[in-house]
């Protein structure tokens, strides 16, 4: 039988190694010398390796103690697992895959013993975890957001009855979580949120839930947060597409003006007003005529560089909200101004630039999940996007702004596309016909003139090609453990993710490229499998960055601690053996048959490698150093 002392020391240890692995990747952004930087790269890759199989043992012990031998145990040692539960709960960093299916194994137990206390723990637990899911995963996992919330405050008439005082905060997590995240990650309707929101503001008038206020002060902060979570909603109607009723905005109309002229009262200044109320406020007087757009713009302008100023002041506050949402706003009530095109655009860039920035060294501040999903709707909305006068420029920020917020996705994609590059030079010289599909509508003589803007396209295509995984982000920053099936099945999504991204008119033409770098040559395996890649007027580049995909990703000895590393020369005896139904036999053979080629690709991928990675860390490192000091 497993002992108390035996479940104890197993999480300790994950503790310890899930800690260090987040350590050690955090150094990596530290300055340092190539040498020193390459050791520190390979340290960390070789102790992710190293405890990798350690963690996957303990929980799939865990997994097989809670499941096939949960006869055996006691109520200690559901306790013991409990405590542990709470740990990684409360810890900064957390995994919510990890914590979710904890949370769902221990419920029953508790369920069986009527524990209401240590369910609402559970409950909320639970609804933490798949509400961090859902901001990357538009599946089911958003229905267990709202199962598990509105089973927290379905025991809201016992407050009086709670033991412990932290077990009344969670009631008031739930419904902030419900009223204020809900809507805006799809797991609940607006007309729930408002009702809700209702619910919450005439029970905040009944003495039973304020009489904790001051032995529970998060719960009047908690509460606050939840109702001008609401109101902010409503603020952002147009930038996230709800459709309020009337009488939804009517309400929130009358209770922003009443939040506005109380917190003006009470502020030190207008600039220690709540942002999200001083907002709401300007845009409610334009809109109702009161003042002009160009008057709200210059208010709320002010406003916000001199409340930024003062955020070291604030506590718990909501960095994304502010930085995203308003400079969003901002920039959205200025295109409402009969402003001159030259002072719009000056001040369209500064808001711009304020965004990318905070987007780019955020995790300081906001959890990975939340990070994902701020990061994809700021960068991706049309409004920002719109913003850029030309195509070269809109790609250069996607570019920054995404595909550099992760290190090892972003050195990959940089030598997918040296490889690509290095191939179609090659292509173009001695098998330029494999370029041409039949709906190219181009002769192969237009094709030859156009060589300079074929070979731009593959090396765009190559550095957006992954683009959909840096949307997930948290799942492949999990280099400690293995990925849980439910994890992986995140992974696979990353090509639709990737085209879901790329929707905007000058990124559709790499949609395909994301779709299908995954997908064999002769279409008939790997994912998405509805995706039709032999049909695709991209194919051949399709083809080109399957293949350089994975070279580069099987010989990668620096950052993979998870795969086998295999050299150049046993890769290409793989793509030989496998070319013309997993990979295009016309490259294949092209690279086999030109030693000049072979030999290019083989100094890439290994004698190169590490320059190339230092190149792009010092980059990724100044711009980290850099965002540090602005923050």
């Amino acid at each position: 039988m497993v002992s108390i002392d035996d479940i104890s020391y197993a999480f300790k240890n994950y503790f310890s190694n899930f800690i260090n692995s987040i350590s050690l990747d955090e150094k990596l952004l530290a300055p340092a010398p190539k040498e020193e930087w390459i050791r520190r790269l390979q340290g960390c890759a070789r102790f992710q390796a190293s405890v990798r199989q350690e963690d996957q043992h303990m929980i799939h012990s865990l997994n097989t103690l809670l499941t096939e031998q949960s006869d055996t145990l006691t109520a200690a040692h559901y306790d013991t697992i409990l405590k542990y539960c709470r740990k990684l709960y409360y810890a900064n960093s957390n995994e919510p895959p990890i914590l979710l299916d904890l949370a769902q194994k221990l419920i029953p137990h508790y369920e069986r013993l009527d524990d209401t206390e240590n369910l609402l723990f559970l409950y909320c637990c639970a609804g933490y975890a798949s509400s961090q899911l859902s901001r990357i995963d538009s599946g089911n996992v958003r229905k267990l957001s709202s199962y598990y919330y509105k089973k927290v405050i379905s025991y809201r008439d016992e407050i009086d009855t709670f033991q412990n005082p932290v077990s009344r905060d969670y009631i008031f997590i739930a419904y902030n979580n419900l009223i204020r995240i809900g809507p805006r990650a799809g797991w609940l309707t607006l007309e729930e949120s408002y009702s809700l929101c209702q619910e919450l503001y005439s029970i905040r008038c009944q003495k039973k839930f304020r009489q904790f206020d001051k032995s529970n002060p998060r719960i009047p902060s908690l509460c606050k947060k939840a109702i001008d979570g609401f109101l902010n909603n409503d603020c952002l109607a147009d930038l996230e597409g709800f459709s309020f009723t009337e009488n939804m905005h009517q309400f929130c109309i009358t209770l922003s003006k009443k939040r506005f002229e109380e917190d003006r009262t009470k502020a030190k200044s207008f600039y220690h007003c709540p942002a999200s109320t001083v907002f709401q406020y300007y845009k409610i007087l334009a809109e109702e005529g009161s003042i002009s757009w160009k008057e709200a713009c210059e208010i709320l302008d002010d406003y916000y560089f001199k409340k930024e100023k003062l955020l070291s002041e604030e506590i718990d506050f909501d960095h994304l909200t502010f930085y995203v949402d308003f400079a969003m706003l901002l920039i959205s009530f200025l295109n409402k101004t009969a402003l001159p095109a030259s002072k719009k655009k000056a001040k369209i860039v500064q808001y711009r630039l304020l965004l990318k920035n905070f987007l780019s060294n955020c995790q300081t501040v906001l959890e990975r999940y939340t990070l994902c999903e701020g990061l994809y709707f700021a960068t991706f909305h049309p409004l920002i996007l719109e913003t850029f006068e030309n195509p070269v420029e809109k790609t250069n920020f996607i570019i920054d702004s995404v595909v550099s917020s992760h290190l090892p996705t972003m050195t990959h994609s940089i030598m997918v596309s040296y490889l690509a590059e290095a191939i179609l030079k090659h292509v173009f010289l001695y098998c330029p016909e494999i370029l041409i599909t039949p709906k190219s509508h181009m002769t192969l003589d237009e094709l030859l003139t156009k060589q300079p803007q074929v070979t731009d396209y593959a090396v765009q295509a190559a550095l957006l090609h992954d683009i959909g995984k840096n949307g997930i982000v948290p799942v492949i920053m999990t280099q400690h453990r293995n990925l849980t099936d439910y994890e992986y099945s995140l992974l696979k999504m990353h090509p639709q993710k990737g085209a879901d991204y790329l929707s905007d008119r000058d990124f559709i033409v790499y949609r395909d490229i994301a779709l299908g770098h995954h997908k064999s040559y002769d279409g008939r395996r790997g994912y998405p499998v509805d995706f039709d890649n032999v049909h695709s007027p991209y194919r051949p580049i399709i083809d080109l960055i399957h293949i350089c995909d994975c070279i580069d990703a099987v010989t990668d000895y620096l950052s993979r601690n998870y795969n086998r590393i295999k050299s150049f020369a046993t890769v290409m005896e793989e793509l030989e053996a496998e070319k013309g139904t997993e990979y295009n036999p016309v490259l294949v053979d092209l690279i086999l048959e030109h030693d000049d080629l072979y030999r290019e690709l083989r100094f890439l991928v290994e004698q190169k490698r590490e320059d190339i990675y230092y190149d792009v860390y010092l980059t990724f490192a100044n711009k980290h150093v850099a965002n540090m000091e602005h923050l």
